[in-house]
């Protein structure tokens, strides 16, 4: 008897369990994914970089754009990270501990800093909720590879497919998913697309217009949206957060040069020797086109000293399509500075990095994806 009483009392709470689970899950599915407005960024060019910021904005430069774009219109926020993040959870993508929360394929990486003081999220039964008040502020304590799960999660939501792969963190162009934008098509939206006025800022050259910056910011992140929109109707794309790009920082240098040119021109009007066995040290030589291309070992300081020796002879970058950063460094693009800057880091052609394991108070994103 008393084994029927203990095997029904089992089979009782296994089924409440059952249920409330089912029940959670249920709530969960019913939970709307907040709309991300786009704005469109058609196929375009235009100079890219500055002569009056510092040395790594130069040389300026032609880019263009061979596909069309959308852009969020404003930064990540808080209620949208949530949303698709208990997606997530729910769909075994992520998971959450008392710490922090990770990718579940491939090579595990910290996603969002939960334990942090400042973080605005809470994960509980399966869901993930914002500090009251802070639902549109955009989201911060994420790191690069946290932004780029966000990507792959909201395009799983929307039955797009997701670009980035979790194994390598590469980029498959060719898919229609949302991603985070190239340094190239963040600048391109900063400045107005092709609606620029040419400001210093992003749509003012006043940055109390336009930006939550160190003389305004009050030592916090600000609901998004709240400042002018620059000329084509992005906010906050100078202050309230650093924004993450997608390409490795590096210098602005050709990744190829005409072997010719490189030989015949450039290197004799640079007359130093030690110069010249540096370069063809750190260069590796294409038999077959007679090209010289960027060896992918560069370390950093190597990185440093290409980029003084190209500016020794004035070097000119050829016309970069659809440009996507260099391929080699080990920290990540930010861009627009944050609500601790000074004006300076605000502008549209400053460049900042971070390691892409690295959260901030400062640091989050916005997101592009295929106009199809």
């Amino acid at each position: 008897m008393k084994r029927i009483i203990v095997l029904l009392l089992i089979i009782f709470l296994f089924s409440h369990y059952s249920c409330k689970k089912q029940q959670d899950r249920e709530s969960v599915a019913k939970i709307d994914i907040p709309e991300i407005e786009m704005i469109p960024l058609p196929a375009a060019q235009f100079q890219m970089g500055s002569v009056h910021g510092d040395a790594d904005e130069t040389p300026v430069h032609t880019v263009v754009f061979t596909n069309n774009i959308l852009m969020g219109k404003y930064e990540i926020t808080n209620k949208q990270v949530a949303a698709v993040y208990t997606w997530g959870l729910v769909n075994g993508k992520i998971k959450v501990d008392t710490e922090t929360v990770v990718n579940t394929a491939g090579e595990e990486k910290e996603l969002i800093d939960i334990d942090y003081p400042d973080c605005k999220f809470h994960a509980a039964d399966g869901i993930f909720s914002v500090m009251e008040g802070y639902e549109d502020h955009p989201c911060t304590l994420i790191t690069w590879y946290g932004a780029v799960m966000f990507c792959n999660l909201l395009s799983e939501t929307q039955g797009r497919m997701p670009v980035y792969n979790p194994a390598d963190y590469s980029c498959d162009w060719e898919k229609d998913g949302y991603r985070l934008p190239t340094e190239a098509e963040w600048e391109f939206a900063a400045r107005g697309g092709t609606e620029s006025r040419g400001f210093v800022y992003s749509g003012s050259n006043n940055p109390d217009e336009v930006a939550w910056f160190s003389g305004n910011g009050e030592e916090t992140t600000h609901q998004v949206g709240l400042k002018a929109p620059n000329e084509s109707g992005f906010y906050d794309m100078s202050g309230n957060v650093w924004e993450c790009c997608w390409d490795y920082y590096g210098y602005y240098i050709p990744d190829i040069i005409d072997y010719h040119t490189f030989e015949s021109d450039l290197l004799e009007k640079m007359n130093h020797p030690g110069r010249k066995d540096y370069i063809k040290q750190i260069y590796i030589q294409n038999k077959d086109t007679r090209d010289y291309e960027l060896s992918p070992e560069l370390t950093n300081e190597e990185c440093r000293k290409t980029w003084e020796v190209f500016r020794v002879v004035g070097f000119i970058m050829d016309m970069r399509k659809d440009p996507r950063g260099i391929r080699y460094r080990d920290k990540r693009v930010l861009r627009g500075g944050d609500w601790g800057s000074v004006p300076f880091y605000l502008r549209t052609t400053y460049r900042g990095r971070v390691f892409a394991q690295l959260s901030s108070t400062g640091y989050g994103f916005r997101v592009v994806r295929p106009d199809r």
